[in-house]
C-alpha cells in the first residue's frame, strides 16, 4: 500500500476518534501515538521495497544478458553446422551467468535448495 495513503487513512480515523474523545487526554495521545506509529513503518517500509526493486531489475538485466549470451552462442555455433566452437560466445555464456550467480536471488534459492534437501 502506498506510504502516504496509509498515513491519510490513519490520519482520518484519528481524527474522527479523537473528535469523539476530546475531553479524554489519554485516548488522544493513544491515538496520536498510533498515527506516528503508522507513518514510521510507512517510512521504514519504502527503503526495503526499493531495494527489493533494485535487486528484481539487477536480476532480470544479468538473466537478460545471459540469454542473449546462449543466443549468440547457439546462433554461431548452429551456423557453422556444429563444426567450429565459438570460444568468444562460450566465453561470454560463463561470464553472463557468474554474472548472474553473484546475485543476492541466485544466493538466495541456492540457499532455499541446500535447506530443502
Amino acid at each position: 500500500m502506498n506510504a502516504r495513503l496509509l498515513v491519510s487513512i490513519c490520519f482520518a480515523a484519528s481524527a474522527a476518534f479523537c473528535q469523539s474523545a476530546v475531553n479524554d487526554p489519554v485516548r488522544a495521545a493513544e491515538v496520536a501515538q498510533r498515527v506516528l506509529d503508522a507513518q514510521n513503518k510507512a517510512v521504514a517500509e519504502q527503503p526495503h521495497a526499493r531495494d527489493m526493486q533494485i535487486e528484481r531489475d539487477r536480476f532480470k538485466e544479468r538473466f537478460n544478458k545471459l540469454i542473449a549470451a546462449m543466443q549468440e552462442f547457439s546462433e554461431s555455433y548452429n551456423g557453422s553446422n556444429g563444426d567450429v566452437w565459438p570460444q568468444k560466445s562460450a566465453d561470454a555464456v560463463d561470464k553472463a551467468f557468474r554474472e548472474l550467480q553473484k546475485t543476492e536471488s541466485w544466493r538466495r534459492a541456492a540457499s532455499a535448495q541446500l535447506a530443502a534437501r
